[in-house]
């Protein structure tokens, strides 16, 4: 598991809210480096950008999501000849 002071922009830090359990969060943010959290306190409600400080003690599990492939980059788009874009 993670420690806080091992986060990275989008790990996962997850918590208890108003419906889960430590066992079982209820709620989930994603760290955006800085100190900070992106996050909605419910459904519907507006995404807010807050201080990871205001969890600190409810935290009940942070995790780094890593795909088990790297993905390929797009290929690249062949350059215009003679000023006619490629289509």
């Amino acid at each position: 598991m993670l420690r806080v002071d091992q986060l990275a922009p989008g790990d996962l830090v997850f918590v208890p809210g108003s419906d889960g359990t430590t066992d079982k969060p209820g709620h989930v943010g994603m760290y955006l480096g800085n100190g900070l959290i992106v996050q909605a306190t419910h459904t519907g409600d507006v995404v807010r950008i807050t201080p990871l400080s205001s969890w600190a003690g409810e935290i009940a599990a942070m995790r780094r999501i890593i795909h088990p492939k790297p993905i390929a980059a797009p290929a690249a788009t062949p350059a215009p000849q003679d000023g006619i874009a490629a289509t």
